[in-house]
């Protein structure tokens, strides 16, 4: 006996629901590993890349997708399985109370790191966000390089023959007091002195530079890192790299785009005497990228034993798709 075209439709229906909740549910456990093993390997990193916002958000859709249908059985197993993503966004990954009150016994200094994403998105509008912040020192990543023949030379090595247009549009626009150091793709401004630094690793879209920030009669050591945003790179053994300089050379801040997630292996727990700027002084919706949606913590502040934190914000603008990290710290002295 031949169905009908009702019969058909609503097989097909079932057909879809089973493949959506199926796929619902692969999803959910390939997080759950990642949460688990998180980037011991590059094959649980990708399930530890699923993001807990994306997981808790697709779980309550089949939730109330199933509650409309009157799947009642598959409601109460999502709602059942969201609990565990939503734990995670609400209790681990993000926190919502406000950090302990620090003081100094002088001024706060500011720090402010931001990726301006080449600058796609409009150099007087980064230049303006800059003047707002009225940082004492600014670290850049992404930043282009300009050839004199007009080529853009930013993933050439740093010896390429440059003029630096950017950079010097963006010294431009703050007071003169402040001093600047061209990093390959990252520039930093600050007042007081910069001395010159040292490379620990200088590869295409690798950055590790150690730096001394010179302000006030204070030395502060400074490691600016950004890793390589490709899908097929191993972040591990680039963050291991870091977790060793940061024992072996114990700088006050570290600070850049790590590419990485906030909780990977290599940087939770830190070394010990060092924390992450967010877990110390942060509050709210933790995630760095991308925006007007973030859902990665992959822009980092880790700060050593000297730095006293006062207040960790991440603020979003419509001058790049990163959010911008801004601290105001003291300095504890020796």
């Amino acid at each position: 006996m031949t169905d009908t075209k009702e019969q058909q439709s609503l097989r097909l229906c079932h057909y879809a629901d089973f493949l959506f909740v199926t796929a619902a549910v692969s999803l959910y456990a390939a997080w759950l590993t990642g949460q688990i093993f998180r980037d011991q390997s590059l094959l649980t990193a990708y399930c530890f890349y699923i993001p807990s916002p994306c997981a808790a958000g697709l779980i309550l859709v089949i939730a109330l997708y199933s509650w409309r249908k009157r799947y009642r059985r598959i409601c109460v197993i999502s709602l059942i399985l969201l609990a565990l993503p939503g734990l995670f966004v609400f209790g681990v990954e993000n926190r919502w109370t406000p950090p302990d009150e620090a003081h100094g016994a002088d001024k706060p200094l500011r720090l402010l790191h931001w990726n301006i994403r080449w600058g796609r998105d409009g150099w007087e509008g980064i230049k303006a966000e800059i003047r707002k912040h009225k940082a004492d020192i600014c670290i850049l990543s992404e930043v282009p390089y300009q050839g004199a023949d007009g080529k853009d030379y930013t993933y050439l090595p740093p010896k390429s023959p440059v003029r630096d247009i950017p950079v010097r549009s963006i010294a431009g626009c703050l007071v003169s007091d402040y001093k600047s150091n061209r990093i390959h793709t990252m520039a930093i401004f600050a007042r007081g002195e910069l001395e010159k630094g040292q490379w620990f690793v200088k590869s295409k879209g690798v950055i590790i530079y150690t730096l001394t920030w010179n302000y006030k009669g204070k030395k502060l050591n400074l490691l600016a890192v950004d890793l390589p945003s490709g899908i097929f790179v191993e972040r591990g053994p680039l963050l291991n790299d870091i977790v060793v300089l940061i024992k072996k050379n114990r700088p006050d801040i570290i600070v850049g785009d790590f590419n990485a997630p906030r909780r990977s292996k290599a940087l939770s727990p830190l070394p010990e005497g060092f924390v992450h700027a967010y877990d110390a002084a942060g509050q709210g919706w933790s995630y760095t990228w991308p925006v007007p949606c973030p859902v990665y913590a992959i822009d980092q502040c880790i700060l050593g034993r000297r730095i006293v934190p006062l207040q960790y914000a991440l603020n979003s603008t419509g001058y790049s798709d990163h959010r911008q990290q801004v601290l105001d710290f003291y300095i504890k002295e020796q």
